[in-house]
């Protein structure tokens, strides 16, 4: 690819690579603001700066869930303001998608992207990506944990081709929904999902230990008045559990039926940076456990490494 951009396109960010920028990697909130009609408002920063100025009036959606194929207006209005705001009008693309997808969710964004002024798009497997981020291909025999927001995959690699692959839905949001869960049961009070995602990454762990607490505002469910509490790392540790046995228990599944013996496991993905998760999943396991560097940006890292082959 000439004058080109990668995109890997997630349910909280995309990130993307602009290799002609002092710092390539950047991250755009995967988001959009719907009047009430349902049209778009905005997309991306635009939309969270437009909540913040006129709270009420719109209502922002997080339209690349992963699950199901997303509306083709909100993907050409997401791909337009991407296109328009960085100017990559008649650039090439290479992207990724995260989460479950078919051939019909992979032409909705092709066609997206063109719309807005992309030239030739290319879609590549974000497992494969994820890999390559991370080193694998280099490797002899690993496994690829790649923990996204909505989908959790899985993959063995020997000498960088992937032998066996698998995936499910036991992945990021699932440990936002349980802090959801734990706070409506124990006090009564309701959170945003963005607000159980940054008490996630504040304090959340699967080795409490450490004391951390960290002040959410949650809502009265009755009459939806603000309140403030104050959530410690071992109460969202327990709440936790649940989601960790199951995924614990589809890694196992994948690994026992494999026909290869990996050397370790690295996990890859926003998930992955959960604290703890690493040495959690090793003995449970038996086999080594390690995150990657920055395990966040693995599958962008990955796709910058194959738009230079």
């Amino acid at each position: 690819m000439a004058r080109a951009f990668g995109a890997d396109i997630g349910y909280h960010a995309v990130k993307l690579y602009l290799p002609e920028e002092a710092e390539p990697y950047v991250s755009e909130p995967a988001v959009l603001a719907l009047n009430g009609d349902d049209t778009v408002a905005a997309c991306g920063s635009d939309a969270l700066r437009l909540a913040k100025r006129v709270p009420g009036t719109v209502r922002i959606i997080h339209p690349f869930s992963g699950e199901t194929t997303p509306d083709p207006d909100h993907a050409a209005a997401f791909f337009d303001y991407l296109v328009r705001s960085r100017r990559l009008r008649g650039y090439d693309l290479c992207f990724s998608l995260s989460g479950r997808h078919d051939e019909d969710t992979e032409a909705t964004f092709v066609e997206a992207a063109q719309m807005a002024g992309v030239r030739d798009v290319m879609a590549v497997d974000p497992l494969y990506a994820a890999a390559n981020g991370c080193g694998v291909p280099s490797a002899s025999e690993s496994a690829v944990v790649n923990i996204g927001a909505s989908v959790t995959d899985m993959g063995c690699f020997c000498r960088g081709k992937a032998e066996a692959t698998a995936s499910c839905g036991y992945a990021g949001n699932l440990f936002d929904r349980a802090i959801l869960a734990y706070v409506l049961r124990k006090y009564r009070l309701s959170l945003s999902l963005e607000e159980a995602e940054r008490v996630k990454c504040a304090v959340g762990t699967m080795t409490p230990g450490g004391g951390r607490t960290v002040e959410a505002l949650a809502l009265r469910p009755a009459m939806g008045l603000p309140k403030k509490i104050v959530l410690a790392e071992e109460e969202i540790s327990g709440c936790f559990e649940t989601v960790f046995d199951h995924l614990v228990d589809e890694i196992m599944a994948l690994v026992r039926g494999m026909k290869l013996d990996p050397d370790k496991i690295i996990l890859t993905g926003g998930g992955a940076k959960l604290a703890g998760m690493a040495p959690a999943l090793a003995p449970l396991l038996c086999l080594p456990v390690v995150a990657a560097k920055e395990p966040e940006l693995a599958v962008i890292r990955g796709v910058a490494g194959l738009m230079k082959t």
